[in-house]
Parts: structure tokens; C-alpha cells; sequence
């Protein structure tokens, strides 16, 4: 569909969101007798500004007819009462409506030009003093930069929404980052991955062949690869997939590897006689997590024998709540009031539910804090109701979401630093847990902490990369 053009000034703001830049405003078109609706996302927008719209009318059930804006483009006013509004509207710090109004007074049409090429005539104003005048230079200045971006981005094909986010990021920086490196956009601007990255250098006319490109492709096969399960790939399969991505010849692709090797943009060691390839922050997660299952390892071996002083008591509890455990049950409640770290594992309908139930009564008798997860919330349902307490996904008793009050990145508040308060933890449906969240889990709980994993490994494995129950 061909998009519509209107030029239009804005007559005020009804809403604007700061995070993701969407705006409702009302413009004053030209051959239209009433204001219009426009929404959309623009970087910077004031009541006083004209832009030049590219859109479509819509009608939204609610609010009546609107303008769609896809792309928007200011437009520098070329009337006296257009600089007055322009200058007037806000856009420019410490410049309001009586600033504005001498400015226009002094100068009329050469208003703009004065600002930008003579602002030491600034001074002709009352009112304007040296520092006056040059932040009415450098606002006007700011505002002409983002303008130059965003025509530039949008130029390329860049979206309105993508070209908000790209000069957000860059700033008046946007435009040699794109013409150095447009494939940093897929590291360092939020939704922008390598396929919109690519299409970019495409436009802008970077070389198929050119060795960032061909560096970015191996990084995003490796990173599609993680989000099907891998923790690494063999070089060869790498290099295969990176082949089918980037449609280049091989001997290509090899040489690049080496050199993201040599940069440390990945990582690559040798695995049973076969050159593997790690995403740096992958290979660092599989050795911590394996270094942490370690210790506990070593701390459960040096506790090899069973205290026979427990059966009593577990025949007491046994009795108590009319459950008769055979052998391996028995010795699984043992071993969990007695090993830092456990495995039940066993099919549907092997009694694990039960050895979890006879565990925490075993607790209980000794006045423990445990704490219950699974990795999803029906999980985390059942084992609540097989138990008849509460329990958790893993991500809320890791305390996942935004640092800080305001908002922020999305982090794991209990980490080593901040470790789960409690004597026993046990995860239920452990199968289903990748090595990223099995990563995190270990960093929350201490050594003086007893974990004890409960899952099948025949069921349903993780959807993140690695299986961490599986290889334990």
C-alpha cells in the first residue's frame, strides 16, 4: 500500500511515552479545516514544530480517525510566525515564548541562520547574555542533528521505530556508526539482530564478503544454535550453518573463524579429539556450574556413610503419616538428610512425589527452612498440591526482574551476593531447566545450603541451550 504524505504543525501533545518514544498529537494540516490525530514514535516533537508525515488513516475504535505515522520528517518553518512557534515550542532549553518572540522581532526570516552561523549577534537581544546565546546555538544545533539522523536512517529503509532506537543508542554518532559497522547495530541496539542488521549494510552497500559481515554471521549462528538447545557447535557444523546464512564459500568462512577466535569474540577449545566453538559467556557458564558441582561432589564423598541413628526417626514419620517406603525410597530420605547434593531421578509412577513428601517431614523434624521450585508455574501447581506446601517457579525464587525501583535490566536479585536464606532447597521437574537458569540457581545457594534435584530425564528437556540434569 502506497503511503500518504501530509505536512502538518503541531498544535499539542495529548500523550507521549519517553521509553518508547509513541506519541498522540494534534496537527494543523494543510488543506484540512480541523486538526488532525497523528500517532506514532518520534525522537523529538513540540507543540510548534512542522513535519513532513508519511503514513495511513486508520480508525481506531475508540478515538475515531487517525493518521498512522510510519516515517516523520521535520520541516525548518519559513515564516516569521513559524520561526516564533518553532523557537517558542519547547525544543530548545531556556528558549520559551518571550525569547522567542524578540528573537523574531530582531531578526525575522534570518532568525535561523543567525543562531546557526552568527550567534554572537545574540547579544543585539536584551535579555541574551554570552552563555544565553550559545545554548540557543547548540539547542538549535542538537535539534538540526537529529533531524540530519533520521532523514539519513530512514533514507537506508530504516523504519521510524528502528531509527528511534538507533539514535537513542548513537546519538549524533549514528550515522558514522552505521557507514564504519552497521552490524554493531545486532550487539548494541535492543530488537535489531543480524537478519535487520545485514539488510542495512545491504543498503548502505557494505561488501557481502566483507569480514565484519562474515564475523557477524558466525556470531549469529552461534547464537541461533543456543536458542535450539547447544551450548557449543563443532567448528565444521559451524562453519556448515554459517555457510547456508551468509550464502559465501567456506574457505571464507574458516578464515573469519580464526580471527573472532584470536579477538576473543569467541571461544574454541578441543572436546574429545574435535575443535568445538563456545559464545564466550556460554563457555564461562558450563566450567562455573560444572567448578560448583565439583565441591559439592567432593563435600558429599567425604559424607560416604549412612547414619543408622535416622531410621528410627523415619520409621516414626513413616507410621505418622501411614506411607510404607520401599528400599530405594528409604535410602533416597536418608541420603537426602544426610548429601549436600542430590539426584532423585526415576520414571512416572516410581514414588519420587513420595521420597519428596517423607523428605520435608524429615525437615520439619528438625526444624529446617526448605524451599520448593520447578521450572514452570503448572509445575511449581503440582508440586504444591503433591505436598501440600508452598512452591515456586525457580525465576520467582531467584527474584527475577528489573533492578532498581525505576526500572532497569532484568536481573536475578539473589545471587552469590545475595544467596537464598535456607537449609534445603528442592526442584522438582529438574529436566526442563537449562544451564543459563541451573547457572544462576547455583550462584543463590550456598554450600551450607543441601540441594536436591528431583526429575526424569526421559521427559520433557530444556528449551534454552544445554540439559544440565541429563549430564549430571
Amino acid at each position: 500500500m502506497e503511503l500518504e504524505t501530509l505536512e502538518g504543525t503541531v498544535e499539542r501533545i495529548t500523550f507521549r511515552n519517553e521509553e518508547n518514544l509513541y506519541t498522540v498529537a494534534r496537527f494543523a494540516v494543510k488543506g484540512q479545516k480541523q486538526p488532525i490525530t497523528a500517532v506514532g514514535r518520534f525522537v523529538s516533537i513540540h507543540p510548534g514544530e512542522s513535519f513532513k508525515l508519511r503514513g495511513e488513516w486508520t480508525t481506531h475504535p475508540q478515538y475515531g480517525r487517525q493518521f498512522q505515522v510510519e516515517e516523520a520528517e521535520p520541516i525548518m518553518p519559513a515564516t516569521i510566525e513559524g520561526i516564533k512557534n518553532y523557537l517558542a515550542s519547547g525544543l530548545i532549553k531556556g528558549v520559551g515564548p518571550a525569547i522567542a518572540d524578540k528573537l523574531v522581532k530582531a531578526f525575522g526570516l534570518e532568525t535561523l541562520e543567525i543562531i546557526q552561523k552568527h550567534p554572537e549577534r545574540l547579544l543585539e537581544v536584551e535579555g541574551i547574555g554570552p552563555v544565553k546565546a550559545q545554548a540557543i546555538q547548540n539547542g538549535l544545533a542538537e535539534q538540526e542533528e537529529i533531524q540530519n539522523v533520521m532523514v539519513f536512517l530512514q533514507g537506508q529503509g530504516i523504519s521510524t521505530a528502528y531509527a528511534n532506537r538507533i539514535y537513542r543508542r548513537y546519538r549524533q554518532n549514528a550515522i558514522s556508526v552505521l557507514k564504519e559497522n552497521p552490524y554493531r547495530l545486532a550487539d548494541e541496539v535492543t530488537g535489531i539482530g543480524f537478519r535487520i542488521a545485514d539488510r542495512i549494510a545491504g543498503n548502505l552497500g557494505i561488501d557481502r564478503e566483507s569480514p565484519q559481515r562474515i564475523r557477524a554471521g558466525l556470531k549469529y549462528t552461534l547464537e541461533q544454535a543456543m536458542e535450539t538447545g547447544h551450548v557449543f557447535l563443532p567448528a565444521a557444523e559451524l562453519a556448515k550453518e554459517a555457510e547456508k546464512i551468509l550464502e559465501l564459500p567456506s574457505e571464507l568462512i574458516q578464515g573469519e573463524l580464526k580471527n573472532l577466535a584470536d579477538s576473543g569474540t569467541v571461544k574454541m577449545e578441543v572436546l574429545g579429539g574435535e575443535e568445538v566453538v563456545y559464545l564466550p559467556f556460554m563457555q564461562a557458564i558450563e566450567e562455573e556450574v560444572a567448578r560448583r558441582l565439583r565441591v559439592w561432589a567432593q563435600m558429599a564423598a567425604a559424607q560416604d556413610t549412612l547414619q543408622l541413628d535416622l531410621l528410627p526417626v523415619l520409621t516414626e514419620i513413616e507410621n505418622k503419616v501411614g506411607i510404607k517406603l520401599a528400599k530405594q525410597q528409604r535410602e533416597a530420605v536418608l541420603q537426602a538428610c544426610q548429601k549436600p547434593l542430590l539426584i532423585i531421578t526415576g520414571g512416572p509412577g516410581t514414588g519420587k512425589t513420595t521420597i519428596v513428601r517423607l523428605i520435608l517431614e524429615m525437615f520439619d523434624a528438625w526444624g529446617w527452612k526448605t524451599l520448593l521450585a520447578s521450572p514452570t508455574g503448572r509445575a511449581a501447581k503440582r508440586l504444591a498440591e503433591s505436598t501440600g506446601r508452598k512452591a515456586q517457579t525457580i525465576h520467582r525464587l531467584l527474584e527475577f526482574g528489573y533492578d532498581g525501583d525505576s526500572g532497569g535490566s532484568l536481573q536475578f536479585r539473589r545471587n552469590a551476593d545475595n544467596p537464598l536464606k535456607a537449609d534445603a532447597v528442592i526442584l522438582d521437574e529438574v529436566s526442563m531447566v537449562d544451564l543459563r537458569l541451573f547457572y544462576h540457581l547455583l550462584q543463590a545457594v550456598t554450600p551450607e545450603t543441601r540441594l536436591i534435584m528431583v526429575g526424569d530425564a526421559d521427559q520433557l528437556p530444556p528449551v534454552g541451550p544445554g540439559q544440565p540434569f541429563s549430564d549430571m
